[in-house]
């Protein structure tokens, strides 16, 4: 029996396997139009704003738990740092507690990988922009092969 999910579109199939979409996404070349095939492009576009549609929303979730998980580091090493300092009787400032958790070696490969999920969540979204410029490429070339079809047309006629 197939597992359902509500998420924010309804009811949808947990067990959907985005593999097969995500193997046919070419970042490097899914942006380049090709006027001599027009139509294949125009009925593939949907299928290239899906996949790094779904690419984006990962990224942006990762970034998203990627930022929780600094944030729990960082309360945990602020709160560690202090029960050793109250119990050594030890006093010190907010300024000394904030250098030593910036030196921490966990919170600081956690906010490496904040950085890195934050650039991948930018670079999906510069590809969801990059199919909507094609899709505007790809009317302006129809319409331009229109209108060079329709003078031939109109030529051949006239002779």
């Amino acid at each position: 029996m197939d597992e359902y999910t509500f998420g924010p579109f309804g009811l949808y199939n947990s067990s959907f396997n985005f593999d097969s979409v995500l193997e046919e996404l070419d970042p490097l070349n899914d942006d380049k139009v090709d006027p001599s095939d027009i139509d294949t492009q125009f009925r593939d576009l949907p299928k290239l704003v899906k996949g790094y549609g779904f690419l984006l929303a990962c990224a942006e979730k990762a970034a998203e738990e990627a930022e929780v998980q600094v944030e729990k580091m960082e309360a945990v090493a602020y709160n560690a740092l202090r029960s050793k300092f109250n119990s050594e009787n030890i006093k010190v400032t907010e300024k000394t507690l904030d250098n030593l958790v910036k030196v921490d070696e966990g919170l600081l490969a956690a906010k490496k990988s904040l950085v890195e999920a934050k650039k991948q969540a930018k670079l999906c979204k510069t590809m969801v922009a990059a199919m909507s410029a094609k899709q505007q490429c790809l009317i302006s070339e129809a319409t331009n092969q229109r209108k060079t079809n329709s003078l031939e047309t109109f030529v051949a006629k006239t002779r």
